[in-house]
């Protein structure tokens, strides 16, 4: 058996070289993959958000200095958490790269903010939490495989 790292170059190296040998593509560089997807789609999102946030702010100058009060100025753009949408899209790489179930109170509020307006974003963090609990389950190879499958 020989464990490889998805590369292509890789598995054209090693099926030359040992042609009798059974690729093996390990859990963690899969994993990889799967969350770089995740944070890349992400990334697309963080750069549509800076955008509309760009064309917000030149839209909310007047609003601002229209505004009666600081706490008015402030409330101009943000969530109830206090952070601005581009602020939360950034600050969210490490709660898409860990378990739901190791988020601090602060992580899971934004969570909640980010995946209610990105809903194509919660389905790809569920579908790479999915793969790691698959993962992670102890079972045998054909319940592995059935789980994969499935998923």
């Amino acid at each position: 058996d020989c464990h490889t790292d998805l590369s292509s170059a890789m598995m054209l190296t090693v099926r030359k070289v040992f042609p009798a040998a059974k690729l093996i593509n390990d859990r963690f560089h899969v994993q990889q993959l799967m969350s770089e997807a995740v944070d890349q789609l992400r990334i697309r999102y963080r750069w549509k958000v800076l955008d509309a946030e760009n064309q917000a702010i030149r839209e909310h100058r007047q609003k601002k200095k229209e505004a009666k009060s600081k706490a008015e100025r402030e409330r101009i753009g943000k969530w109830e958490n206090g952070e601005t949408l581009p602020q939360i899209v950034s600050r969210s790489k490490h709660i898409i790269l860990k378990h739901w179930s190791k988020w601090n109170e602060q992580q899971k509020t934004r969570a909640a903010i980010l995946f209610d307006k990105f809903p194509k974003l919660l389905e790809g963090y569920s579908l790479s939490m999915k793969l790691t609990d698959i993962f992670n389950k102890k079972s045998g190879l054909d319940e592995a495989r059935l789980n994969l499958a499935r998923w």
